[in-house]
């Protein structure tokens, strides 16, 4: 394997395969053991970008909007004038949702500061409306709260550049002029929004709300976007109509730099970047739910694309346990590695312009995914 991107699968199948308190399990099952193979022959054979040797992770609280913000900083461990990711994580999550993604641009050299922007959001699966099982409602109310979202999003952005110009050691080493956001699910949404103040956009399981549809909704974005989704990427609330509606951006959208990743297989959980301790948090919830139990394991990153709040009570019935197929045709790992490939070649294209990412995205992407999913671009 090419000595650049040892440190990635590592990565991938450290966090992924991390049993109580991040400890490694054991032995891993034959069948984890030869995903894992497998995911080590694809990041082989990939797009090959410069990997940093490590990351660190800083968890921090800001004042924004008179009120204290949780976020987390996740830095190459080296480097200055790095370039930004911005990752907004789904309805439920905290700001330390998505570790595998964020870890992956990270050793690839890109700074990454992952928020969610209101309490809200964070507490949704501790509501009345999710103890009530009424998560369709739940989404819907959380999804109308866009005009605030985005307001505590740009005031964490002037906070940011504040404090780079007072000179913090973490602000100083972004770069203001090369940020990109990124979001998942209910964070895809935000992403989406604001896609054309930033030099390009990641969109996991984009947010495609009823009443949305419409093209003059995408006729305005014009930077470069790259769209992940699945054929299995049923929403859990119930709020978005199919897996196919997830496509409409990709599809609507102006022509040029606009990328879809369609996998096969996956589902709507593995587009989050949780560890394979997280998902397995899901089947116990689905296992609960289907025997009738009142009880959980008290974990957070439950109900599918969501955390819940510490001290909350479990909820009887969260969206992961309403039917939602849990398994996949393929195993963990390789969807992990080409998610992370695709989206490293993806900011190394558009951030950085590299001409060799701009020309495997074009050429070579489609080869590569084989029989885990499609490449598609317009």
């Amino acid at each position: 394997m090419n000595a650049r991107l040892l440190p990635l699968v590592l990565t991938l199948a450290l966090l992924g395969c991390a049993g109580p308190r991040g400890h490694q399990r054991s032995q891993a099952p034959a069948p984890q053991a030869q995903h894992l193979a497998n995911a080590q022959a694809l990041a082989a054979s990939g797009y090959r970008a410069p990997i940093q040797e490590g990351a660190s992770f800083s968890p921090q609280h800001w004042l924004v909007q008179g009120e204290k913000l949780p976020l987390a900083l996740t830095l190459p461990s080296q480097g200055q004038a790095l370039p930004l990711v911005v990752y907004l994580p789904g309805l439920g999550e905290s700001e330390q949702a998505g570790a595998l993604w964020r870890q992956a641009w990270a050793r690839a050299g890109y700074a990454v500061l992952s928020v969610q922007p209101l309490d809200e959001d964070a507490l949704a699966w501790g509501s009345e409306l999710a103890r009530a099982a009424e998560f369709r409602t739940l989404a819907r109310e959380r999804h109308a709260a866009s005009a605030a979202r985005l307001a505590r999003l740009d005031a964490l952005l002037q906070e940011a550049r504040r404090r780079a110009a007072a000179g913090d050691p973490d602000c100083a080493r972004l770069d203001f002029g090369r940020m990109a956001i990124a979001g998942y699910d209910l964070g895809a949404q935000s992403a989406l929004l604001l896609a054309s103040q930033f030099r390009a956009s990641i969109l996991l399981s984009p947010l495609v709300a009823p009443g949305e549809e419409g093209a003059a909704r995408y006729a305005g974005i014009q930077v470069p976007v790259l769209s992940i989704t699945a054929r299995q990427d049923l929403d859990p609330s119930g709020f978005v109509a199919s897996a196919e509606a997830r496509q409409l951006p990709f599809r609507l959208m102006p022509a040029g730099a606009k990328y879809l990743l369609l996998l096969d297989g996956a589902n709507h959980a593995r587009l989050a970047g949780h560890s394979e301790e997280e998902l397995d948090a899901l089947a116990q919830d689905r296992s609960a739910a289907r025997a009738g139990s009142n009880t959980g394991n008290g974990r957070r990153g439950r109900g599918g694309s969501g955390n819940l709040p510490r001290g909350a009570e479990p909820t009887p019935m969260l969206p992961s346990a309403r039917g939602l197929p849990l398994r996949e045709s393929h195993g963990k790992a390789e969807f992990d590695v080409l998610i992370a490939g695709t989206t490293v070649a993806f900011l190394d294209a558009h951030l950085r312009e590299r001409p060799a990412a701009r020309q495997w995205l074009q050429a070579q992407a489609q080869a590569w995914l084989g029989e885990l999913g499609q490449w598609q671009q317009r």
